[in-house]
């Protein structure tokens, strides 16, 4: 090894922004965000639910934090944003 952090591939992380995305636009497409449970927000998409979302999932910060703990230098964001979006939305 040469001293650098791992890169993740296959992270799960829903920016804020994509939560408002979902409850703004995704009505549509059947998709919609429940934040009612203290947890944390969950993304139903028809009858197709995530469980509660840790704020690691969607705080940029906590996140960073997160993968300082597990020795994670970098993650594919885009790629993962990309794709979670088209499924959530049935596009895929």
């Amino acid at each position: 090894m040469t001293g650098q952090g791992a890169i993740d591939v296959h992270a799960h992380f829903f920016p804020a922004a994509f939560l408002d995305v979902i409850a703004g636009a995704g009505a549509p497409f059947g998709a919609r965000v429940d934040r009612a449970d203290a947890r944390g927000p969950a993304i139903l998409v028809g009858a197709n639910r995530t469980p509660p979302l840790e704020s690691r999932y969607y705080d940029l910060d906590r996140r960073r934090r997160s993968m300082d703990r597990q020795g994670v230098e970098r993650q594919d964001r885009a790629r993962i944003l990309r794709g979670n979006a088209a499924r959530l939305l049935g596009l895929t």
